[in-house]
């Protein structure tokens, strides 16, 4: 897959927020090398990230899954990098996505709270129980209501306290309510239809905002980023087809 130019969305002297395409990886690892990861193109832009976290993770303060878009920050020093990983452990800020999910989610709003682990069985897979891992913590609101004939569907807003690898994903598919275009956790069948019938090519999952500390600075900022318009179609194709 051909990237388009990394797109700036915020930057000072210690940070560059950036908006991830999906498709593209966050850094190397499981066998994955520099060349075509997002850190790879920001070492082009800025050959002096700090390397505190290792030299595979450049700059990296937290993650996004391959196949999530959105708001994603990179930090420009060391003093930086510490500070904000730093302010994630402390839950500092606030992290906000947007997910299209399969069927009614009821009630309209709810907090899941279950620990995400590696799966026993795939070790590419997470999993959540109440017996092991780390836990996890994830606040939903319903934007929309799609009911359909065939599959209903819920576009949720979502805030986590926490960052767990694939939390969100893992989280909705343990209540029932996998995301929609999800190939690890969700179900062959709606996404099949969604891909066919509504023009989804990839998981309705998208980081829309981050709102953080500045390091040097007493207020906090906000960074907000729009629905990308391949998910804005499939939005405006269901509200086109609500009785499909």
């Amino acid at each position: 897959m051909t990237h388009a130019p990394v797109e700036i969305l915020f930057e000072n002297s210690d940070i560059v927020l950036v908006n991830k395409p999906y498709g593209i990886v966050v850094h190397p690892g499981n066998g994955v090398g520099m060349e075509g990861t997002l850190a790879g193109e920001m070492l082009k832009l800025y050959p002096d990230l700090p390397l505190t976290n290792g030299e595979e993770r450049p700059g990296v303060v937290h993650r996004l899954d391959k196949d999530t878009s959105g708001v994603l920050m990179f930090a420009k020093t060391e003093a930086a990098l510490n500070f904000y990983i730093e302010q994630w452990k402390k839950k500092k800020v606030d992290k906000t996505y947007y997910a299209l999910v399969s069927g009614i989610l009821e009630p309209r709003s709810g907090t899941i709270e279950a620990p995400v682990h590696r799966d026993r069985n795939n070790r590419k897979r997470m999993a959540s129980d109440m017996s092991t891992g780390k836990m996890a913590i994830t606040h939903y609101e319903v934007v929309e209501y799609f009911p359909g004939r065939r599959f209903g569907t819920s576009l949720l807003r979502i805030n986590i306290e926490t960052g767990r690898t694939h939390q969100i994903r893992v989280h909705m598919a343990a209540i029932g309510h996998p995301v929609v275009g999800d190939t690890v956790y969700g179900r062959r069948q709606i996404n099949g239809f969604f891909e066919k019938e509504r023009g989804l090519d990839r998981q309705f999952l998208h980081a829309t905002a981050l709102k953080f500390p500045l390091m040097k600075a007493r207020n906090r900022k906000e960074v907000d980023l729009k629905i990308p318009p391949e998910l804005q179609k499939v939005l405006d194709v269901l509200r086109d087809k609500k009785t499909d």
